[in-house]
């Protein structure tokens, strides 16, 4: 049976109805008919599904539905504080909700703020927060209607970290890079795994507690330590880099001018072995024209070649220090070669092929060449140390030999004929 107050809602629903659509707001069937029970509402459903008049039109308005559809959602407010310093004040906490409803655990939401309240439809989450590299987590039930309070906790301490060349000198302020690794044990085995990097001068980190390892690396120098981490406490590292500077540039002999081109330097770490014999590890190679390094504190040999020519030095690195060697002489000259046909004939602009040796005396007087240089080139341009070489020529089936000498910073232009 329909009672009279059922009878009075439908009619005045389907009175209504016209009205509402006009006007632009739109009452969801499932929303009158929840309000009725029994057979009003069925008949209610059947005339409002089944009146011609009645037909679609935009919603301006979502409240009845947003009501509906809240029902069964709940909020929770979220917190979080640091185990051993629940005081302190804490910020930039990053927050994510993942829904533990389906088979996959699956990101929902996430928010920035520090203290955020969430409504969620009811069900079970995951709740992750993260501050710094540390990071905690619960899981927590959200009830229709209801508010849930969770607050989490950090197991986490604070590192604060600088470095510095020598004890007496200033913390360094640019061209840092931090590398902190997490320590743990497994099965008596010591793992290792990068947990952050960071190129700022004084960094500071949130870590969860636990060992790591700081590597500081200034330029070709580092230096490492341990540190251990306890919630709530701050550890402070002033690292020692044992490092100093160093001034690389090059001239040639008989001219004062920096040479700017045609540059490759090889820069190698000198140490001693158990037999007092002295090994170069190469650290460091650059075109650069005036490079400037950072290297730790010892004995280096630096090796510029310009061109075929070259020359060594031994140089040594002190912390904090600059090691200016800007003026390297390189012991070179220029040749230019071309080559021509016997006669009143033109260079030759195709199909030469040169060999270049250069010829040394050994302690008893006798020559010896080494082949030097290969080209295909016309007329190649070379860069070679002072001294006397042999050049060989030859254009299809014909070819000569002729002795030239470079002079350090002179060009010798050398046309050969080809008989």
């Amino acid at each position: 049976t329909v009672n009279n107050e059922s009878l009075n809602l439908v009619n005045q629903a389907i009175s209504a109805k016209q009205g509402l659509l006009a006007s632009g707001k739109l009452i969801a069937a499932a929303t009158i008919v929840a309000s009725i029970s029994g057979t009003a509402g069925y008949m209610l459903a059947n005339q409002l599904n089944n009146t011609p008049s009645l037909q679609p039109v935009a919603s301006t308005d979502n409240s009845l539905s947003q009501q509906v559809s809240d029902t069964d959602k709940g909020n929770i407010q979220l917190s979080a504080l640091v185990k051993s310093a629940p005081h302190r004040t804490l910020d930039k906490i990053h927050w994510q909700i993942y829904d533990l409803n389906s088979e996959k655990p699956k990101l929902i939401r996430s928010s920035a703020k520090s203290k955020p309240d969430l409504t969620l439809p009811d069900g079970r989450y995951k709740v992750v927060a993260r501050m710094g590299q540390a990071q905690t987590e619960a899981e927590v039930d959200i009830k229709q209607g209801g508010i849930t309070q969770k607050q989490l906790v950090f197991d986490a301490g604070f590192l604060q970290l600088s470095a510095k060349l020598t004890d007496s000198s200033d913390p360094i302020d640019t061209g840092l890079y931090w590398s902190i690794y997490q320590l743990t044990s497994v099965n008596g085995e010591e793992k290792t795994k990068l947990l952050v990097a960071n190129a700022t001068a004084l960094p500071n980190f949130t870590l969860n507690s636990g060992r790591y390892r700081i590597k500081a690396r200034y330029g070709l120098a580092e230096a490492i330590t341990e540190v251990q981490i306890a919630a709530g406490q701050t550890e402070k590292r002033d690292i020692l880099i044992d490092a100093g500077y160093l001034q690389l540039g090059t001239k040639l002999k008989g001219n004062n001018l920096p040479l700017t081109e045609n540059i490759h330097w090889k820069v190698y770490q000198t140490t001693t072995n158990a037999f007092n014999q002295q090994q170069h590890r190469l650290l460091y190679t650059s075109g650069d024209a005036q490079p400037r390094l950072i290297l730790p504190s010892g004995i280096y040999l630096v090796e510029v070649n310009h061109g075929h020519a070259s020359t060594k030095t031994q140089i040594e690195i002190t912390a904090a220090q600059l090691n200016e060697q800007s003026d390297i002489v390189i012991d070179a000259g220029y040749l230019q070669l071309a080559a021509k046909l016997k006669g009143n004939t033109p260079p030759l602009t195709e199909r030469v092929y040169w060999k270049v040796y250069q010829i040394t005396t050994n302690t008893l007087g006798e020559k010896r060449r080494q082949l030097l240089h290969v080209s295909g080139d016309a007329q190649p341009r070379l860069t070679l140390a002072s001294g006397t070489y042999q050049i060989d020529v030859s254009h299809q089936d014909r070819n000569t030999s002729q002795e030239v000498t470079v002079i350090p910073n002179k060009l010798e232009n050398t046309l050969i004929v080809i008989p």
